[in-house]
């Protein structure tokens, strides 16, 4: 069975990918990768390089030797890209690097709704009864921009309560988004500052419906990757992996990310379905 590691993307993405692991099984062994809490990135201010090692010792912890296949969503995909170059210095090989929806460029990495937007979403929550969850949103949003040490650090005790309506996990999330976000962004400069494109096999696992009209096809991946393959999946960069588009990418994960062999027991409907 072939192994891939898998990183989430800003917001954990559990439920989600936790069926992408169950779909592609048992061609694909897929090992989550797991990112540091919230808390432990604010107080121990971590960097991008402490990340990034941080992600490599599992890696070298499971997978000691041979080659590495590594794949992420959104953040994780680019952080992946990240790791496949440590893991390069460090002397191993990368078989296959995934990227799912992940971006390269710094206007497809921000996704800040408008005002706008946020009435939408507000009044969308009302309907579907999850106040709960754009009320913490807010507050977190609030937080942050504050930069309240104090205040923070209160939240993040907070998880030490059982508190109604999930009020916890709705306040972590986006913290834990924002400040993702800023690492993912000094990735990007970084990247954008070095020149050498990374020489391995890697799949760019693109959403059709992106939500900057001006997204290049390839997401501004080509500047750093040698060879890149792009498949086109339905949905946008939050519902391809949703379950009504999970059967699809499931299909095309298999066929990218599988060595020959095991790829090649994927139905030609699904390659069909991948190559549409």
């Amino acid at each position: 069975m072939t192994t891939v590691f898998l990183l989430p993307g800003l917001g954990g993405d559990e439920r989600e990918l936790a069926a992408l692991r169950a779909g592609c099984a048992p061609t694909l062994r897929c090992l989550p990768i797991e990112l540091p809490d919230w808390t432990e990135l604010y107080t121990r201010a971590l960097t991008l390089d402490q990340l990034i090692e941080h992600c490599r010792l599992q890696i070298e912890t499971l997978a000691p030797t041979g080659g590495v296949r590594l794949a992420g969503y959104s953040f994780g995909g680019t952080i992946a890209y990240a790791l496949a170059a440590a893991l390069i210095r460090s002397g191993r090989r990368i078989d296959r690097l995934g990227m799912l929806d992940a971006p390269a460029e710094p206007h497809v990495a921000t996704t800040s709704p408008s005002l706008a937007g946020r009435w939408r979403r507000f009044a969308t929550a009302v309907r579907d009864r999850d106040v709960t969850r754009e009320v913490c949103g807010t507050m977190a949003g609030l937080v942050m921009r504050t930069n309240n040490a104090r205040l923070l650090l209160s939240i993040g005790r907070l998880r030490r309560f059982h508190l109604p309506f999930n009020i916890v996990h709705h306040l972590n999330k986006p913290i834990t988004c924002r400040l993702r976000e800023k690492l993912l962004l000094d990735l990007i400069d970084r990247m954008h500052a070095d020149q050498a494109p990374l020489d391995v096999p890697a799949v760019l696992f693109r959403s059709t419906r992106q939500h900057a009209i001006d997204a290049a096809p390839d997401l501004g991946w080509n500047k750093h990757i040698r060879s890149l393959q792009i498949i086109d999946l339905p949905g946008d960069h939050h519902t391809v992996i949703k379950p009504d588009n999970i059967a699809t990418l499931c299909q095309a994960f298999v066929w990218a990310m599988a060595d020959d062999e095991a790829a090649s027991k994927v139905t030609d409907r699904a390659i069909r379905a991948v190559s549409a």
